[in-house]
């Protein structure tokens, strides 16, 4: 997988991907000018830094987020107008 790719999967830019791999959290291996990381090691990567429930669809791609709202019913007076 190329930077893009681990960028895209992971929700972060390919910057961070760089500066990730740079400090040496993720791992991965530089050909010429380029950075190449293993599905594994991504995989591993993630699997370090879990907390609370899993976040993988079926797909084997991360979920999205939630707001802290989303799904919840409100009456529309638990909050004020900004």
């Amino acid at each position: 997988m190329g930077t893009a790719q681990v960028a895209t999967w992971l929700g972060m830019s390919r910057e961070q991907v760089w500066r990730l791999w740079s400090s040496g959290k993720l791992p991965g291996y530089r050909l010429d000018r380029n950075l190449r990381f293993a599905p594994e090691d991504v995989h591993a990567f993630l699997d370090s830094r879990y907390s609370g429930t899993p976040t993988m669809t079926s797909s084997g791609r991360p979920a999205k987020r939630r707001t802290p709202t989303q799904g919840h019913v409100t009456s529309g007076t638990d909050y004020r107008p900004i």
